[in-house]
């Protein structure tokens, strides 16, 4: 039977590997910052007196920031607050946006630490996807697991979308059906549309 031996890791793949998660680290920590900084913005308003009439329109023309990041880190700055564990972990670069983001729509204060702790052992995309068994200390998850995070996403969704406005077609206007008729009536407004010859 033979043995696979691991080749010798270099000296430079180790000093690049260290930089680079030190690098990831100042990101999140960065991150952190942003997020409180932006919460601050929001309660105060003053992107008003910068000339801007909301905190999403100052992050995207000054910061970057897609409208839909601003909100969460804002959010995320607001909640910090009252959850000290996640406040830790992300102000130490030990947990992305990402992360928080989705802690913050399940933790209460009374499960945030155990919640903490799990986010630090998953990956993302693990975290996103639910969890797979209960909680650290006895705190219980709902009965479907693979369903705990879209079914709060989709409840949100459904309370925050706008009620659907259909628009009558044009041939449900009697005026719409002439073609006489709609080039008078687009001649009395002043539209003037090219002849077919």
């Amino acid at each position: 039977m033979s043995v696979a031996v691991a080749a010798p890791i270099s000296v430079a793949a180790t000093q690049l590997n260290d930089r680079l998660v030190r690098a990831a680290r100042n990101l999140r920590r960065a991150e952190h910052e942003l997020s409180v900084l932006l919460a601050e913005m929001a309660d105060s308003r003053l992107y008003l007196e910068l000339g801007f009439a909301s905190l999403c329109g100052y992050a995207e023309a000054v910061l970057d920031l897609s409208a839909r990041k601003t909100r969460t880190l804002a959010q995320l700055g607001r909640s910090l607050g009252k959850l000290p564990a996640l406040n830790e972990a992300f102000g130490a670069g030990k947990l992305a946006w990402t992360k928080a983001r989705e802690l913050l729509r399940v933790v209460t204060p009374e499960t945030e630490e155990a919640w903490t702790r799990r986010a630090l052992a998953l990956t993302s995309r693990e975290l996103e996807s639910g969890p797979s068994g209960g909680l650290p200390g006895g705190f219980d998850l709902p009965s479907d697991p693979g369903r705990w995070l879209s079914d709060r996403a989709r409840d949100r969704r459904r309370t925050a979308r706008a009620p659907r406005l259909r628009m009558p077609h044009r041939t449900t206007f009697p005026e719409a059906r002439s073609s006489s008729t709609s080039t008078a009536l687009r001649a009395s407004v002043g539209i003037v549309t090219p002849s077919r010859t």
